[in-house]
């Protein structure tokens, strides 16, 4: 048996662990951008959440958290989903890559 889907609204209650939801910046083929506040500094944040090929991007994305360049904005978090989601009308099947960047 499947494991449930989550259905994620952004409401000013939505949370993504640490992360409060605040509304969709970003739509494309491959996922969702969407604008985060850290609740453990208060400051705003990008969470992409990546629907294909979440396979390969995992370790792309962790190498990408320890680039540190001006040019390039600081990957704060990364990692996996636990559970399937849907969010601003894209199902993200169970364990998709996603991670947060500064907000710039």
């Amino acid at each position: 048996m499947a494991p449930p889907v989550k259905k994620v609204g952004i409401l000013p209650t939505a949370m993504f662990g640490p992360y409060q939801l605040d509304r969709v910046v970003g739509r494309g083929s491959s996922g969702r951008v969407v604008r985060v506040v850290d609740t453990r500094t208060g400051e705003p944040r990008a969470l992409k959440l990546v629907a294909t090929a979440p396979g390969l991007l995992h370790d792309e994305l962790a190498a990408l958290a320890r680039v540190d360049h001006p040019a390039i904005p600081h990957v704060h978090d990364v990692g996996r989903l636990a559970d399937a989601l849907v969010l601003d009308g894209i199902t993200f099947p169970a364990h998709p890559p996603y991670f947060v960047a500064a907000w710039i």
